[in-house]
């Protein structure tokens, strides 16, 4: 387990190298929480909408790669 330091407003715990890993955006009020590393993601990967402070992010072939939920009211993307 990594705690990195927070830097431009992020406080980051990873769970390991290329495990899910959570991230507080401290300026958007968000937690983002991610199943795979960012870097295996595919560039065609798509954010859809869940609910006002909910996105889901999904690969061209539906795996959902990781989520986004903004405290309260909607979110800022």
């Amino acid at each position: 387990m990594n705690h990195d330091k927070p830097s431009g407003g992020f406080l980051e715990l990873r769970l390991g190298p290329k495990g899910p890993h959570v991230r507080h955006d401290l300026s958007q009020a968000a937690v983002t929480i991610l199943f795979r590393d960012a870097e295996a993601w595919s560039l065609d990967a798509r954010q859809h909408r869940v609910a006002d402070n909910l996105i889901h992010f999904l690969a061209p072939d539906g795996q959902l790669l990781g989520i986004k939920c903004f405290a309260g009211g909607r979110g800022h993307e």
